[in-house]
């Protein structure tokens, strides 16, 4: 559903990235290991092993289910995990947050101002 829908950044990332390169997606497969495990050692830093495992089934429970791939469905872990590493100060908190505010604020501009029609010839919005 979502590569057919041209409203939607995963359709872009999709068509001009991963799907134009043979086997590129599964090439990945060891960069999101090597995150996920540095993510987990970062975690596991500040927090108890219970208190990640807790974290980890809330993330697939959230993100399993989700018929779309999009941000919008893992800002909140991305925020809570940060917000929960050792490092974790203020600024550093008001960066993550103030990118998310300039993604978001992009996209209402594109939504409000940069609309497009569709081959039928309605007019269409991108959308997160």
């Amino acid at each position: 559903f979502l590569l057919a829908d041209n409203r939607h950044y995963v359709f872009y990332v999709w068509n001009r990235f991963l799907g134009r390169v043979p086997g590129l997606k599964e090439a990945l497969a060891p960069a999101y290991m090597y995150s996920a495990w540095v993510a987990a050692r970062r975690l596991l830093a500040a927090q108890s092993e219970l208190w990640l495992l807790i974290f980890c089934v809330a993330c697939v429970l959230t993100l399993v289910p989700a018929h779309l791939v999009e941000p919008r469905y893992w800002t909140t872990a991305v925020m809570l995990a940060h917000a929960h590493s050792p490092e974790c100060r203020w600024s550093s908190l008001g960066v993550v947050g103030g990118s998310f505010v300039a993604v978001n604020l992009a996209t209402l501009a594109i939504f409000c101002f940069r609309p497009f029609a569709w081959p039928n010839g309605e007019i269409a919005r991108f959308m997160w």
